[in-house]
């Protein structure tokens, strides 16, 4: 099992100077790729397995931070490509996308404002816990997840789902969850399609979506 969970982010605007994108990038997804590559010849005699870490910033951008979010950008597209090129050698390639996340680091820097910014955005109102996270990969590396090939799986208490991210954080301000809502509420025909369609899947007697979700709450 090889899991990919070096990383770093500069703040402070660092991020925009060239050289300081570049080791960003370095890091965060070149580095990930060599420690791939180094380790393939191993997993593959052992049918093994790699999960990434990548972020919530593999799914939506942040202004703040441009190197950090090309580059878990690149971790989830790195690990869709690796899972199609291992794949043939028996090795599985996933990625797990934290949210918020109360490690040391983000008690030294998210201020009180920060945390309730993002406890407001987060459906279930919480940071996660690295316990979670780690959850999250165990189950990737475990033979409960020997179909799970190519995924990035966010962990992250509905932060994206809540189509919120950092844009609230960034550019919104104040807005509620009720005015994002009603901004929202122009799409309310595309909603209801989606939910008839959904409603649709989960009746269907047998097929793919029925079947991962049994396999989600057993393992929930």
């Amino acid at each position: 099992v090889l899991v990919n969970a070096a990383g770093m982010l500069l703040r402070q605007g660092q991020e925009f100077d060239i050289d300081y994108f570049a080791r960003v990038i370095d890091v965060n997804l070149t580095g990930m790729m060599r420690v791939c590559a180094a380790f393939q010849p191993g997993l593959a005699e052992r049918r093994g397995c790699i999960v990434n870490i990548a972020s919530m910033l593999s799914f939506f951008g942040s202004g703040f931070v441009p190197a950090y979010s090309s580059s878990k950008g690149g971790v989830a597209q790195l690990t869709k490509a690796l899972a199609i090129a291992y794949a043939k050698e028996g090795i599985r390639v996933n990625a797990v996308a934290p949210g918020p996340v109360d490690t040391a680091m983000a008690l030294q820097v998210h201020t009180a404002a920060i945390r309730a910014g993002y406890h407001d955005a987060i459906p279930l109102a919480r940071y996660g816990t690295p316990q979670e996270i780690a959850a999250a990969v165990g189950f990737l590396c475990s033979d409960a997840a020997s179909y799970v090939n190519g995924q990035c799986l966010a962990v992250d208490g509905g932060f994206d789902a809540a189509l919120i991210g950092l844009a609230r954080r960034e550019r919104l301000g104040n807005i509620s969850i009720q005015d994002f809502g009603e901004f929202f509420g122009r799409f309310e025909d595309v909603i209801q399609f989606y939910r008839q369609l959904m409603q649709t899947l989960c009746s269907a007697p047998r097929g793919h979506f029925r079947a991962e979700t049994g396999v989600s709450h057993i393992f929930l």
